[in-house]
This record gives C-alpha cells, sequence and structure tokens, in this order.
C-alpha cells in the first residue's frame, strides 16, 4: 500500500478544533440541564409555598387546652388536616381538621385562602393526647416541659404539607412582601429549616 494511502493521526491543528467542539458540546450540555434545574426548582417553590401556616411559629409555647393555628391554603374551602406525632407509635395522625374560606386574599401577588382553628383542647379531644407530648413508654409527661410535633396537609392539593415559619419568619415574609418580592420567594427565603414540621411547647 502506497504511503499516502495509510491512515494519519490528526495534525495539531484538526486535535485542536476536534477538542474545542467537544468542550463547547459539553458546555451547551451543561447549560442545559442548569436551565432545566432551575425551572425545576422554581415549579417546586410554587408548589411548596402555594399554602403555609403562619401562625404559631416553630418551637412556640402553647396552652395544649387552647390551642390556635391559623394559615393559608390554596384552595378555597379546602379541608385542612392537622396531623400530630404520636411519640409512642411513631405514626402521624390526623388529631382535627379546619376549612378555608370561600373568599380569596391577595398576598404577595397571590390569591390565598385564610383558615384557622382556634382553642382546640388537645388533651379533651384526642385518644392517648399524652403520647403525642412524651416520649416515655408509658406517655408519662416530663416535669419542666413538653413538646408535640406537627404537620398540615390541604386535602386535594399536590402539596405535600405547608409550610411553617420559624421565630421571626412570618415578619421575615411581611417585610420581603412590603419590599416588593412576591409571596413565592419571600415564603421560600423566610421558611423554616424545619419546614414541613411545626414543633410546639408547653410547660408541665
Amino acid at each position: 500500500m502506497p504511503m499516502a494511502d495509510l491512515p494519519r493521526e490528526p495534525g495539531p491543528a484538526a486535535r485542536n478544533a476536534s477538542f474545542r467542539r467537544t468542550r463547547t458540546a459539553a458546555r451547551a450540555t451543561m447549560v442545559r440541564r442548569s436551565l432545566s434545574f432551575v425551572r425545576l426548582v422554581s415549579l417546586l417553590s410554587l408548589l411548596v409555598l402555594s399554602g403555609c401556616v403562619y401562625g404559631p411559629e416553630n418551637n412556640d409555647w402553647v396552652d395544649w387546652s387552647r390551642l390556635t393555628f391559623r394559615g393559608f391554603a390554596e384552595n378555597p374551602a379546602a379541608t385542612i388536616e392537622i396531623q400530630a406525632y404520636n411519640q409512642r407509635t411513631g405514626v402521624w395522625n390526623v388529631v382535627t381538621t379546619a376549612t378555608s374560606t370561600s373568599s380569596p386574599t391577595t398576598f404577595g401577588g397571590q390569591q390565598l385562602y385564610s383558615w384557622s382553628l382556634t382553642n382546640f383542647d388537645f388533651f379533651a379531644s384526642v385518644p392517648d393526647a399524652a403520647c403525642y407530648w412524651s416520649s416515655h413508654v408509658f406517655c408519662a409527661i416530663p416535669g419542666g416541659f413538653a413538646s408535640a410535633k406537627f404537620r398540615f396537609k390541604e386535602q386535594g392539593s399536590a402539596l405535600a404539607h405547608l409550610v411553617t415559619f420559624d421565630d421571626g419568619g412570618v415578619a421575615c415574609v411581611i417585610d420581603q412582601v412590603d419590599d416588593g418580592e412576591d409571596w413565592f420567594a419571600a415564603g421560600s427565603s423566610c421558611s423554616s429549616d424545619d419546614s414541613p414540621v411545626l414543633t410546639l411547647r408547653v410547660l408541665t
């Protein structure tokens, strides 16, 4: 076979051109994936922050005979499940419900529907109530203080649970909305690290 017909290694210029094409394609792929991730996060934020619990805030001190919860739902006349964690069984149970209003409230550019439950007597209403406030094998309430964990679910919503806030989180949302942020951005920035779980404490 003549030497001219033998396959040859590409020269430096060809190798550099091939490398540049590969690098450009890789960067384009990374950019597309990055944009897809940003869009995904944005969509998740819209879902996650459609509803919330704005009172009480995480680790607040409360009276378990007069519990009051307030928040916003994404739909009118929606049933809000108030769930509590049974420390003896390790199971989340619906202990009561609330219903959102039919008339919307516009907040931070979003239409939301308020809901509330007032003066809920936990011990008078929930079987084995002490087991939600005590990790003791016999559900004995500890001296000093006790705590229970709650979370909130809007029935019929794609949202797993409503967002909760730490101390100062609600004020943070209000300040950011007053400064021009929409509800989604403000809620995302100010939500609790423990969300959707809300821990409440009582003196015993």
